[in-house]
């Protein structure tokens, strides 16, 4: 059970969450850490994926994702956010084990070739792309989510790569390993088609 975090660098403002398993997949808009973890206890996922960064120190990784889109923690929204990531990081691991990755959705579309400015030409470039229809049409924080799943599930699969240093790493698909990535998506999108 993979659980994505598309985080909001304010409670105020909407969270994406997105669970996947191995028949199905679901959303959720949440705003306050105490929903988010409410969610993690209840479900006790093996793997969460954060879109934000969850790390304070200099961070190397976002200049090596710049070409990606990531931004520094320079910016004050940026700082917001990755404090928030962290102060839920710490309460995370108070209740279940899961591992914890950082992943960048915009990178994930980006490499795996179904980008777009445009929320909706992204998403349904993604569905044509695979062949199926995500349900309830996701949006723009749900879909990051899902994202968030997709690369931590190529992560479960030794599909991706660590781009950074001790002072934190961006999770990204192997661009190297795209063949292999897009029979296992195909694959993997397949055996829950009906569900999803």
């Amino acid at each position: 059970m993979i659980l994505g975090i598309d985080l909001a660098g304010l409670p105020k403002n909407p969270s994406g969450i997105c669970l996947l398993d191995e028949v199905s997949v679901s959303f959720q808009i949440v705003f306050e850490d105490i929903q988010i973890l409410s969610i993690i206890e209840s479900l006790n996922p093996s793997l969460i994926a954060i879109d934000a960064p969850i790390s304070l120190s200099d961070r190397i990784c976002d200049k090596l994702m710049k070409k990606y889109g990531a931004m520094p923690l320079s910016l004050p929204s940026i700082f917001t956010l990755a404090r928030r990531a962290v102060n839920l990081i710490s309460s995370i691991k108070n209740i279940c084990s899961a591992k914890v990755i950082e992943v960048f959705p915009t990178g994930t579309a980006k490499i795996l070739g179904f980008y777009d400015k445009k929320f909706r030409v992204k998403l349904n470039k993604f569905e044509e792309y695979f062949g199926i229809r995500l349900p309830s049409k996701p949006n723009r924080h749900t879909f990051d989510a899902f994202l968030s799943c997709l690369t931590a599930l190529l992560y479960a699969n030794y599909l991706t790569t660590s781009v950074g240093d001790e002072n934190g790493f961006i999770v990204i698909p192997s661009p190297e390993k795209k063949a292999h990535i897009l029979e296992l998506l195909t694959k993997r999108f397949y055996l829950f088609k009906d569900n999803i």
